[in-house]
């Protein structure tokens, strides 16, 4: 049987996600509101501040402009890597993917259009999931690494309020580190689709094969290796200096090094199944940061990013869709 046509397929995917575009975004806003009554952030007293500290505001909205620019290059790159006809238009691909992102379920649901994207590109969709998974890796090791490294203390230490945060990190790189070791061999690979299949999970052995070469194909480019690694980090740190300069909007002088645990702790939970991760994040910042603070930076962090993605998220439809299906209509 012949693969669904690109443009189709996403055009299909889509169409299930216009509800949840309505439902992600009046849940994560009704929640936010009933924290911000339960915490008593006084939203009054933060636009006051905000219209003394504009040069902060501003300054976080760049840095998080930045965190996109910054991922979209790396997402060009590793397309790259693969040898298909890419361009800079990945940038925009990986933006655009960023707003399904931000209203789904655990921060994710932007791979379709990454996966979209390589399909056109001389790729097909399962190259395009096993690149996102590739890219999504590089995230999970920057965020992981530091968490436990940081919570193991607290968890030796009988801080068990610490202890979901420490679990769902420990959960997170397992599953993906058992996927790429998984992945990299033929027989497992059957085995392993087969769990996924059971389990209603769109992850086929093929998904899997495109996925170990992919990861193959990045660890064998040194070059390529070093600077996606770069990258990586470089989004990190543009992460945690929102984070930093949002705080120093408030007047609260926080060390750049609480700003990492406040970043670590927010990837972390955003894997939590509800959009952009809200109440697993709250609950995971709530234990080291100001509240005030929490709710300032997710107006940067999610609503300023779901504004800037879903221009980016038009865009790209107009561009490329639009223009294929006149493609196909001639």
């Amino acid at each position: 049987m012949a693969e669904e046509a690109p443009q189709e397929k996403l055009k299909s995917i889509l169409s299930r996600f216009r509800v949840r575009i309505f439902v992600g975004l009046f849940a994560f806003t009704s929640i936010l509101i009933i924290y911000i009554f339960v915490t008593n952030v006084d939203l009054i007293m933060l636009f006051r501040v905000l219209r003394k500290q504009t040069y902060y505001l501003f300054l976080a909205l760049l840095l998080q402009i930045m965190v996109l620019m910054v991922s979209g290059i790396r997402f060009y790159i590793i397309a790259g890597a693969l040898d298909l006809h890419t361009d800079q238009d990945a940038i925009l691909a990986r933006i655009s993917g960023q707003f399904i992102s931000l209203i789904s379920p655990s921060l994710a649901g932007g791979q379709i259009i990454r996966a979209y994207y390589i399909s056109i590109k001389g790729g097909n969709w399962s190259l395009g999931i096993g690149t996102t998974i590739a890219e999504i890796f590089l995230d999970i090791l920057m965020a992981n690494i530091p968490a436990i490294l940081i919570l193991l203390p607290h968890i030796l230490n009988f801080e068990f309020i610490f202890l979901p945060i420490f679990l769902m990190s420990i959960w997170t790189i397992s599953v993906h580190l058992l996927i790429i070791i998984l992945s990299l061999f033929p027989s497992t690979r059957q085995k392993f689709s087969r769990i996924f299949d059971k389990l209603h999970l769109p992850v086929s052995e093929k998904n899997l094969h495109d996925f170990s070469s992919v990861f193959r194909t990045i660890i064998s480019r040194k070059k390529i290796l070093l600077i996606i690694s770069i990258l990586t980090v470089s989004m990190f740190i543009l992460q945690s200096s929102v984070i930093y300069v949002t705080s120093c909007a408030l007047d609260l002088r926080p060390t750049f090094i609480d700003a990492i645990i406040f970043n670590v702790f927010a990837l972390i939970m955003g894997g939590i199944p509800t959009p952009g991760g809200i109440i697993g994040v709250e609950y995971g910042l709530s234990l080291i940061a100001d509240p005030t603070v929490i709710v300032l930076w997710r107006f940067v962090s999610y609503y300023f990013t779901l504004l800037v993605s879903g221009i980016a998220f038009q865009i790209f439809l107009a561009k490329y869709v639009g223009r294929e299906k006149n493609n196909l209509d001639k």
